[in-house]
């Protein structure tokens, strides 16, 4: 597995298990989970993209702001989610 989180052009953050593809669109993401984060900093998962059954996503590079790695808190949390 290959996690890591995405910072969308949008705003949105997500982190899923990344496939770097050589050619656009250039990550082909599995899994995606949404990241939210309520006013007092607890974090959630929301399935994402949303109001589709779908579980994967292709995403242009000129989509992404940012990809890091997730840490042991939000793996902990991803793993769980995706095995519910």
């Amino acid at each position: 597995m290959n996690l890591n989180v995405i910072e969308l052009v949008t705003g949105v953050i997500v982190v899923a298990d990344i496939e770097e593809l050589d050619e656009e669109p250039s990550c082909f993401l599995k899994n995606c989970r949404e990241i939210l984060e309520d006013d007092e900093g607890v974090i959630s998962l929301r399935k994402w993209p949303r109001y589709t059954d779908e579980t994967e996503a292709l995403i242009y590079s000129d989509r992404i702001t940012t990809i890091s790695e997730p840490n042991s808190e939000l793996t902990s949390l991803y793993k769980q989610a995706i095995n519910s």
